[in-house]
This record gives C-alpha cells, structure tokens and sequence, in this order.
C-alpha cells in the first residue's frame, strides 16, 4: 500500500492530494514486488496498462530504500533518469 503523503504545499498549507489513478499504480506495483516493478519499469509504451508512471517511479525508489533494497532502488532510478 502507498504510503501516505505528509509535505505541505507551500504557499497554501494545504496537503498534496496523490491522484488515485498513481495511487492504485503504485498499490498494483508494490503486489508484485521489486522484481515485477523493476520489469514494469522498463516498459516505454506509456498506453501499456504495465506501464509506470514517473511519480510512481519515485514511490517504488524511495520505498526501495526504506527497506535496504539498495540494487533495486538504484535500479528503478536509472530508468528513472533514463526516460525522455
């Protein structure tokens, strides 16, 4: 499960809202684990239903490293970083 955002918007105070379409990307990322995300994650075809958008992206990454999955945060960075 996504974990929940606590930043503050700037200027208004008010909390960042997740979309729930990133946030049921990201539930569905996380069900199949870093091995599946990391697969999803090389998909281009951004009208691929596995596809992951780039705000999910930095969820799994920042997930990864919560929990010592170093490799696999340092994985799903580079094709972070790799996308146009």
């Amino acid at each position: 499960m996504a974990r929940k955002l606590v930043k503050k918007i700037k200027k208004t105070g008010q909390l960042y809202a997740r979309p729930i379409a990133v946030k049921e990307k990201i539930d569905c990322a996380l069900v199949g684990g870093f091995t599946e995300a990391i697969r999803r994650a090389r998909i281009r075809d951004q009208t691929s239903s596995d596809f992951i958008v780039s705000e999910c992206l930095v969820h799994l990454i920042r997930e990864a490293k919560r929990t010592g999955k170093d490799r696999e945060s340092e994985t799903l960075l580079q094709l972070l970083l790799g996308r146009d």
